[in-house]
């Protein structure tokens, strides 16, 4: 039951929120916050011990933002055709070239780690309170601890980790309707990831097509990403000779090994948001504007999984934590008490890798130039 559908007000329909909540929602609250912090604290140490950016990515990306330091175009640089077949743009790489020049660039990367991991957890559960109230920020943070495929991906620094702090930001506009602010961040999605980024958002333009009010936003997106676009297409026979096999890397060899049980790994608590999201799409009447795009963002990204499977799984912590915190918060107490013994189980056991991990420096720092 939903108090404001009942009518009610004032301090009886605050009462009546806490019994149907099971707590004060500003216990939620605050254990929403102290898992932010909790995200910044990780992350904050992780970076201290290991003493140098995490992941091998990243090497990549500096060699990417030291090409246009020197002044030449990053874009179609020796490293990104030799590497990637494939011409390769990226906000990322732009941020990255101030402080190549000022000789940082690995410090810079260090402190970014921190950022990314914490600004990502702490807007994904801003977007959950906005929608689903504390519990479902509470929820939505224990999901995405309890998934090993955010950690993975949000804590290094690459384009992937700026398109997952875009992501929710560009929901929140798309949700409130606010066009120009919509168009602004999936500009800056498409020009920081290209084709990656966009299958999140394209569905999210394409339903607007029959939205008279959203049809000059939507041609300006068309119109305004050709730059960047167009060379892709050229040179997408490339794109497909790195990335159309089934071992592009040692995450994704694992996965077409065994798709089921490494999903179910690496996802870990947000394994739930599977049928979570097909539940939804079966009763895609009964859902509001909320939950329809956190599965249009699903099923538009599905073109992703036959190519990059570990990636896809990695993008889809963010809105199957929200979906996942969606449909939880919507269940009876009794409903709640039984999932929650798992979930906060696979909390415990994930976040605690994360701290031993940390503990024993076994985070992935190569620091020489592997490209």
């Amino acid at each position: 039951m939903n108090v404001a559908d009942a009518g009610l007000k004032g301090d009886a329909g605050k009462t009546a929120a806490k019994q149907i909540k099971g707590k004060d929602p500003s216990f939620w609250a605050l254990v929403s916050i102290m898992l932010v912090e909790t995200a910044f604290t990780l992350s904050l140490c992780a970076s201290v011990v290991s003493g140098a950016p995490i992941g091998v990515d990243y090497r990549f990306h500096l060699a990417v933002a030291e090409a246009w330091a020197k002044g030449l175009n990053g874009m179609f640089s020796e490293v990104v055709m030799r590497v990637n077949h494939y011409p390769y743009f990226s906000v990322l790489h732009l941020l990255l070239v101030p402080n190549v020049w000022l000789g940082c660039s690995d410090l810079f990367a260090m402190f970014l780690q921190v950022f990314f991991y914490t600004a990502i957890f702490g807007t994904v559960l801003l977007m959950a309170l906005g929608h689903d109230g504390a519990n479902g920020a509470m929820w939505s943070g224990l999901l995405l601890f309890g998934c090993m495929a955010f950690t993975d991906s949000a804590i290094q620094v690459r384009p992937q980790t700026l398109d997952m702090l875009l992501l929710p930001i560009a929901l929140g506009f798309y949700l409130s309707g606010k066009k120009t602010s919509f168009l602004a961040s999936t500009l800056a999605l498409a020009y920081n990831h290209g084709f990656a980024s966009l299958v999140l958002i394209w569905v999210l333009y394409l339903v607007k097509l029959r939205d008279r009010q959203w049809l000059k936003t939507t041609i300006l997106f068309g119109v305004l990403i050709l730059p960047i676009m167009i060379p892709s297409l050229l040179y997408l026979p490339g794109a497909f000779s790195k990335w159309g096999g089934t071992d592009a890397s040692s995450q994704e060899t694992l996965f077409w090994q065994s798709p089921l049980l490494y999903s179910l790994f690496y996802l870990g608590a947000l394994s739930l948001g599977f049928p979570v999201f097909l539940n939804a799409l079966a009763k895609w009447r009964s859902q509001d504007g909320y939950a329809r795009a956190l599965c249009l963002v699903v099923a538009g990204s599905l073109i992703m999984l036959p190519l990059w499977p570990d990636r896809w799984l990695q993008y889809q912590a963010i809105p199957f934590a929200l979906l996942t915190a969606n449909w939880l918060t919507k269940r009876t107490r009794r409903e709640t008490v039984l999932l929650a013994v798992p979930l906060v189980a696979c909390f415990l056991l994930y976040h605690a890798n994360y701290w031993w991990v940390t503990a024993t420096g076994n985070w992935d720092v190569p620091l020489n130039l592997v490209w």
